[in-house]
């Protein structure tokens, strides 16, 4: 399954650098690796939420997958506000630190309501197939 969103666009909407959550070099990965990691983490997460809401996971060639997008890209950019906020200091367990920030209440509270009109579009679809037949029985 392929995360939602992409680390650029969040880099360009929160204006985040590896500076940001303080990472440096170290023997693994680069201070833009931290980071990239991060968000990655982030945006899986997201997705994950985001699909157990829809019931599916919206694929690369599905219509609504450009509006699934831009939802997780503010939700993380959503993470990333808060953890600015929270003060965060150095980073050195990035996933615990992830998992920390993602079960904040206040990040994802309004995603359902974001999702409705996604699902709304596939619900009126199979509507709108249920009048077409009752439609050819009449």
């Amino acid at each position: 399954m392929d995360a939602y969103g992409s680390n650029h666009t969040i880099k360009v909407i929160t204006g985040v650098t590896p500076q940001t959550f303080r990472f440096e070099d170290n023997n693994n990965q680069t201070p833009e690796e931290q980071l990239d990691k991060l968000l990655d983490t982030w945006r899986e997460k997201v997705t994950s939420h985001i699909d157990a809401r829809l019931r599916e996971h919206v694929e690369e060639d599905d219509d609504r997958r450009k509006a699934v997008d831009d939802i997780c890209e503010r939700k993380v950019s959503d993470l990333v506000a808060l953890a600015r906020q929270m003060g965060t200091g150095d980073i050195v367990n990035t996933t615990e630190f992830a998992v920390h920030i993602l079960n904040s209440s206040e990040a994802l509270q309004h995603l359902s309501a974001e999702l409705n009109a996604i699902r709304k579009r596939r619900l009126n679809a199979f509507l709108s197939s249920i009048a077409e037949e009752d439609e050819e029985n009449d």
